[in-house]
């Protein structure tokens, strides 16, 4: 099945990367091209549940939710490329939610959670939690890092389960915060699971 997905851009794109180039030396206008109006992509499969661009190498990477994988697109040749994670794309019963771009490194943070806490409407929080660090330059997993050691801990010190990783922000001491949307409110420092 293909999934055309259409996105305005009347704000303009532009205006979203100056914004988010917050800490990098170097603008974002002596890089990338203004771009207003509209474009579509048609990517097999894609449902983005969140996106996030890249205004130091001018592509736009969007959460292909139900294959749990990362769709690069460059907005300006419409080339893309699909990012593929082992043991994380196409494998159950994991979706591909989050996508964040790190002003303070220029790497990509996504998250893969189970899809089951949304499938059941938070009736099942089981199932694996990942946060992954991406190089943009080296277009490579920097890490993955696995939640379950937090979960377990989380459900030991207040005898309920959580899941449902789902955004995720960054701090400029390289630490990066998983929120979780099912069970109760937590950030989780993802650094201290892959140290």
């Amino acid at each position: 099945m293909y999934w055309t997905t259409a996105f305005s851009a009347a704000l303009s794109l532009s205006a979203v990367a100056d914004a988010a180039t917050v800490g990098h030396l170097r603008p974002r206008h002596e890089r990338c091209p203004s771009i207003n109006g509209s474009f579509s992509f048609d990517i097999f499969q894609l449902y983005p549940e969140n996106s996030a661009f890249d205004p130091v190498r001018c592509k736009f990477y969007l959460s292909s939710i139900y294959n749990a994988s990362i769709v690069g697109f460059d907005l300006f040749t419409a080339d893309h490329q699909v990012l593929t994670f082992p043991g994380i794309t196409h494998t159950k019963p994991y979706h591909m939610a989050g996508v964040d771009y790190d002003v303070h490194s220029g790497a990509m943070f996504f998250t893969a959670t189970s899809g089951l806490a949304f499938e059941t409407n938070g009736g099942d929080l089981s199932g694996p939690q990942k946060v992954t660090k991406w190089d943009t330059t080296a277009m490579e997993a920097v890490y993955i890092a696995d939640l379950a050691p937090f979960q377990e801990q989380y459900e030991s010190a207040f005898g309920h389960v959580t899941a449902g990783f789902q955004d995720i922000a960054e701090d400029s001491n390289g630490n990066s915060y998983a929120q979780q949307a099912m069970a109760a409110i937590v950030l989780l420092k993802s650094l201290l699971m892959v140290r």
